[in-house]
């Protein structure tokens, strides 16, 4: 059994109408738990570029498609403060991935260019591993019909529509692509997918 405080959100005790009910709820958790350390084990092996749509790897991703970006406009299109944008700039700019120089025409603004490494870097697709690999087809398929119901179970007890949610994610990105490259949606919709994958 986890040992979590009401503090941290753990379930109560009577939270559940039975303890099969508490039992399943801990081992999602768990498996929650075990999905974001794996996922953040691959990216310290696979390095900050790793993923194309969160830090490093994001601002990289963007840049390759429009390069010398100002600060304040890539931190907006990121959705995060300029001073979290700096913090990981600086390591980019470290590792020789990124140069950082005054705007001609105004040197209050920073723009944002790629260096040769960072033009040349390639961000790794597919770097998960299946998590699957042990399910036969016909368990993967239940297993789906599983995740189905339980995204339907929490859209019931009061979460946002898992639709709402993905369609939101969806439009940022292609609002991001629009304004970056000028491409048509079909174009936006492969970039979207392989650069900036709906979570």
């Amino acid at each position: 059994m986890l040992c979590l405080t009401e503090e941290d959100g753990a379930p109560k005790p009577g939270d559940y109408e039975n303890d099969a009910d508490e039992e399943l709820y801990e081992r999602f958790f768990t498996l929650q738990t075990m999905l974001r350390d794996y996922r953040f084990r691959v990216h310290l092996k696979g390095g900050p570029l790793v993923d194309a749509t969160r830090g490093q790897g994001r601002i990289l991703a963007l840049l390759k498609l429009k390069d010398g970006m100002r600060t304040r406009e890539l931190a907006k299109l990121m959705g995060i403060r300029v001073s979290s944008l700096n913090e990981t700039l600086g390591k980019m700019e470290q590792n020789g991935y990124v140069v950082r120089k005054p705007y001609p025409k105004d040197r209050r603004v920073i723009l944002i260019s790629l260096t040769e490494k960072g033009r040349n870097a390639k961000e790794p697709r597919n770097q998960y591993p299946s998590l699957f690999e042990d399910f036969t087809d016909e368990e993967r398929s239940q297993f789906g019909e599983y995740l189905s119901r339980m995204i339907k179970s929490i859209e019931k007890q009061g979460g946002r529509k898992a639709k709402t949610i993905l369609e939101q994610e969806h439009r940022r990105h292609e609002a991001i692509f629009a304004k970056l490259s000028g491409e048509p949606v079909d174009e936006q919709e492969r970039m979207r997918r392989t650069l900036l994958p709906t979570p």
